[in-house]
């Protein structure tokens, strides 16, 4: 995944596609399905931790869960983001991907990309202090 500009009316805000290559000509339709899934989990993630303040009762309720889980900890990419991701992406995909292995991988695939972001990842550690600060 790398991060493109978009010109348009929120043209700070930053969107995830797939890599060209990663998406390769010629890719079965299952593969096609899950960059799709992809990137829109990644859409979706992004605008959560964007709009925090206005994102559901829920939504608030398991980033603060998972802030309490690991109180005191700084920001790391594992456990702490990758269970963030998973907090945030639950709800509104658990029920696209099986449990287990490829639940996991996706999860983890959303966290790398939003950690190797540097606007993300800014975004990301500010979200966290927030976070840390109400206590657990």
């Amino acid at each position: 995944m790398k991060p493109s500009s978009d010109s348009g009316a929120r043209g700070s805000e930053t969107h995830y596609r797939a890599d060209s290559a990663a998406a390769g000509r010629g890719a079965s339709p299952e593969d096609a399905a899950a960059q799709a899934l992809l990137e829109l989990v990644l859409q979706q993630t992004m605008a959560a931790y964007a709009e925090t303040q206005h994102a559901p009762e829920s939504v608030r309720d398991a980033l603060r869960s998972v802030a309490s889980r690991f109180h005191g900890e700084l920001l790391s990419f594992e456990p702490c983001l990758v269970a963030l991701v998973e907090a945030v992406i639950r709800e509104p995909f658990a029920g696209w991907v099986p449990q287990g292995p490829p639940w996991e991988a996706l999860c983890r695939r959303v966290a790398q990309t939003m950690y190797d972001d540097p606007t993300a990842r800014a975004r990301l550690e500010s979200l966290w202090r927030q976070l840390q600060e109400q206590g657990p």
